[in-house]
This record gives structure tokens, C-alpha cells and sequence, in this order.
């Protein structure tokens, strides 16, 4: 194979990966940052800046560590473009799951429903 058309799969790869997490995310990610941050906004820029880590951080990984494909074999070549961006799409979501984490308030300062009504109190009001 050609080391121009390796090289190409190793980016699609990388990209794709990235791409398909980023889509898989973004629904659950959307809700939790729109509560967390206040509004839409606010909400779409953090979208948009995890889709780029998400993207980002498996090409990364890719252009400095895969395989060159002139000096290795293109199986070995496109395997480590493989695992270099599974490890890129873990590590993005790993950051992203730590951050959000820590910005979640813990369950005893949430508003909790009255069984039944419906309606929502908070624990210490009076």
C-alpha cells in the first residue's frame, strides 16, 4: 500500500473515533451542561470545546506516536492508529467526565420531590 494512503486512514481513523463518541455524547452532554451552566449558551460552548478534545486529542495521539507506515508494515501501522485513538477517545472522555464531576452538586443539595405532589422542596427551607 501506498504510505500517503496509510497515512490517511490513520488520520480517518483518528477523526472517526473521535467523531463517534463526540456524536454519542452529545445529547447527555448538552442536558448536563445546559443544568450546569445556566443556559444554552453558555451550554453549547462547552459542547463545542469537549468536541474538540474529543476530535482533537486521538489525532494528536495519532500524528506523533502510529506507526510510520515507509518504515513498518501497513497492518502494524493502522493497528496503532487504532489504539492510539481509542486511548485518545478514553483520555477525552476521562477529562471531561472529571471536570463535569466536580461541578455536579452532591444529591442532598439537589431540590427533592414530595412523593406524590409532584412538587419540588428543598431540604433546609422552611
Amino acid at each position: 500500500m501506498d504510505s500517503t494512503l496509510i497515512f490517511l486512514l490513520q488520520v480517518t481513523i483518528a477523526l472517526l473515533a473521535g467523531g463517534l463518541a463526540a456524536y454519542y455524547l452529545k445529547a447527555a452532554l448538552t442536558g448536563i451542561l445546559t443544568d450546569l451552566c445556566g443556559t444554552a449558551g453558555r451550554a453549547d460552548f462547552w459542547w463545542r470545546t469537549s468536541a474538540i478534545l474529543l476530535l482533537g486529542l486521538p489525532l494528536l495521539l495519532v500524528l506523533f506516536f502510529a506507526a510510520n507506515p515507509v518504515f513498518s508494515d501497513p497492518a502494524l501501522a493502522l493497528r496503532d492508529a487504532f489504539r492510539l485513538s481509542l486511548i485518545g477517545v478514553l483520555a477525552a472522555v476521562g477529562l471531561l467526565s472529571r471536570r463535569i464531576w466536580k461541578h455536579i452538586p452532591p444529591p442532598a443539595a439537589l431540590p427533592q420531590r414530595q412523593p406524590g405532589t409532584g412538587q419540588e422542596t428543598t431540604p433546609c427551607a422552611s
